[in-house]
């Protein structure tokens, strides 16, 4: 996303949360801003769980579920270790990717090229 869109979109949460009564104090004034809030909040909070684990198993099950066949049954860990990263993954104990990962990395190259 172009950095002026990215900031105009920022600047319409930022509106949001105000809107919804966000101590401006509280709502990060820039994306940079809000990056390095999100970061801290992360490096503070981010830990593992035991509901986070079951929650993160039914989702995992449930995928496995809808895809068709075994060949697709590492999507699911791959999917989620793409989208939330390795050290997320690894709090809520998500299996390892499989070769899987090529495909979504090629699928990735493909679409966004």
């Amino acid at each position: 996303m172009p950095p002026e869109d990215r900031d105009a979109f920022f600047h319409v949460w930022r509106v949001v949360g105000h809107v919804l009564g966000v101590d401006d104090r509280l709502n990060p004034a820039s994306f940079d801003d809000g990056a390095e809030l999100f970061g801290t909040i992360l490096r503070r909070r981010q830990k593992s769980s035991q509901a986070g684990i079951a929650l993160t198993k039914g989702v995992l099950d449930f995928i496995r579920d809808v895809l068709p066949g075994p060949a697709f049954a590492g999507a699911g860990p791959t999917l989620i270790r793409h989208l939330i990263g390795d050290q997320a993954s690894d709090l809520v104990k998500v299996p390892s990717a499989d070769f899987t990962k090529a495909a979504l990395q090629a699928g990735s190259v493909l679409n966004f090229g």
